[in-house]
């Protein structure tokens, strides 16, 4: 057996004097700003650049937390990690966001509609958000939304904004969970509390992740026949900690086991009988590898593989709804097309219904007041012979030729009346042949089957009756234009 070397209890107190004060020393000694606790494994030189930028933007309790969760990994995974300033560069920027974006927030924030600029510059919001990572903003400001919108269906308003959005800033942050989880919008920031919570801080984020899309899975699903929604995140929430627990205990057994079982070598002797002690250390080394960190991650390297397949199998899902959603948008928008053209293609057709009547009533009105012309005429004739047979005869009465001129004047004024009513219907007529022609320069649909010679191209039955109407207007389809028959002679 190899002796180990013992301690003098003086030696051993000020090595642990001189661990617990080093870290603020290598702060001081690498000019960190005071309030950081700087560990050991972290070596500042990796620290320059826009890594600078990160820490100046981060609170001095997010940078411990980051330089601990740094500190943490390299001893679980050690010469894993290769390249411990990118490692430590992804840490830092998952609390920042990457570059500052809008309003000097970090870079992947999402501003919900409810949320103006001028709540955001009000008061000390902006400043308390910029200490924050990207999950915790999107998370208090999707919960904002969440009860804006709840509020409105209510007919309810929010009176201070302010100061509710700063009240769910403050209460719902932090949660303790490690990093790399990602909070789906079914989630709000008011279920993740008592036992969820609890639960959750003894989980890894690959498996909160899991648990996460299992649940916004069944939401998207059957939201409706969901009745507590906190009720149903927790029983995920407890059966993929049971899993975690069985698979991790027995993992741990299976290795004790394999520590526990010795080994022949070729002699046929085992590692406990070797000399100086070395089938002590080979069990100390099969003991080893029952150690619940590698057990940890083992366990989080298999549920990153199901995660990835999870991730990648909902991403095809969404892209399809995608797809589909678009396609149902487009075939709405041919729907409506379809329905504005046959609502104009019905004005249009009434339209030209319309005028095909007044053509028709102008043409009664017209044949009318050219017949009441022709009987003037014919009794004006007929007045004129009488005239001229009385100036022959100077030996009839005066009485008599008076009258004959009386009438005449009378009927000569019906004649003007006839003949200015005459002139008014075709200027009637020549109005509604401009509007067939204003028509057809709008390129109607109707100018194909009004143009057509074609005997054998039969019109559809919605205008079956247009052909009808045309040709009682006396309608000329070569020139687009209603003419007016002659039915007598003007003198």
């Amino acid at each position: 057996m190899a002796e180990t070397p013992t301690k003098d209890p003086k030696e051993e107190g000020d090595d642990n004097e001189a661990t617990t004060s080093s870290p603020a020393k290598k702060g001081k000694e690498y000019q960190f700003r005071e309030g950081l606790v700087v560990p050991d494994s972290v070596d500042p030189t990796l620290v320059t650049g826009d890594m600078v930028d990160m820490l100046n933007q981060l609170s001095d309790e997010k940078v411990n937390a980051a330089l601990e969760t740094y500190d943490t990994q390299i001893k679980l995974r050690g010469s894993e990690i290769r390249s411990p300033r990118n490692y430590l560069r992804g840490i830092l920027k998952g609390l920042t966001g990457g570059h500052p974006g809008k309003y000097g927030l970090p870079n992947g924030v999402v501003i919900p509609a409810s949320i103006t600029k001028e709540l955001l510059e009000e008061g000390e919001l902006l400043d308390i958000l910029k200490t924050m990572s990207v999950r915790d903003i999107n998370s208090c400001f999707r919960d904002f939304e969440e009860q804006t919108k709840r509020k409105n269906k209510k007919s309810e308003e929010i009176r201070n904004k302010h100061g509710y959005l700063l009240g769910i800033i403050k209460s719902g942050s932090p949660f303790n969970l490690p990093q790399g989880v990602n909070v789906p919008s079914s989630i709000s920031l008011t279920m993740l509390k008592g036992e969820i919570l609890e639960t959750l801080q003894g989980l890894p984020a690959v498996n909160i992740n899991v648990a996460f899309a299992e649940y916004d899975d069944m939401v998207q699903r059957k939201a409706d026949s969901i009745r507590s929604r906190f009720g149903y995140l927790l029983g995920i929430v407890k059966r993929v900690k049971k899993n975690f627990d069985e698979e991790a205990a027995e993992h741990v057994a299976s290795q004790q086991q394999k520590a526990a079982s010795p080994s022949k070598n070729g002699k046929g002797q085992s590692p406990a009988k070797g000399n100086n002690g070395a089938g002590t250390e080979g069990a100390a080394e099969g003991t080893g590898k029952g150690d619940p960190s590698e057990t940890l991650n083992l366990v989080t390297e298999s549920f990153a593989k199901v995660t990835n397949e999870l991730v990648t199998e909902r991403q095809a899902r969404t892209s399809l709804e995608n797809k589909v959603k678009q396609s149902e948008n487009q075939r709405e928008e041919t729907n409506q097309k379809i329905l504005r053209l046959m609502q104009e293609l019905a004005v249009e057709k009434e339209t030209r219904e319309r005028s095909a009547m007044e053509v028709q009533r102008l043409r009664k009105d017209l044949a009318f007041e050219r017949t009441l012309r022709e009987a003037a005429e014919e009794k004006v004739q007929l007045l004129e012979q009488g005239r001229a047979q009385l100036q022959s005869s100077p030996g009839k009465g005066t009485e008599q030729v008076q009258k004959l001129q009386l009438d005449l004047s009378i009927e000569r004024g019906l004649r003007e009346k006839t003949e200015k009513l005459l002139r008014t219907a075709e200027g009637r007529i020549e109005e509604l042949n401009q509007e067939v022609i204003t028509l057809q320069n709008k390129k109607s649909p109707f100018a194909n089957l009004l143009n057509t010679t074609d005997a054998s191209n039969e019109l559809p039955p919605s205008l079956a009756g247009l052909s009808e109407l045309v040709s009682m207007a006396d309608f000329d389809p070569e020139t687009m234009t209603f003419k007016v028959k002659e039915t007598g002679t003007t003198s």
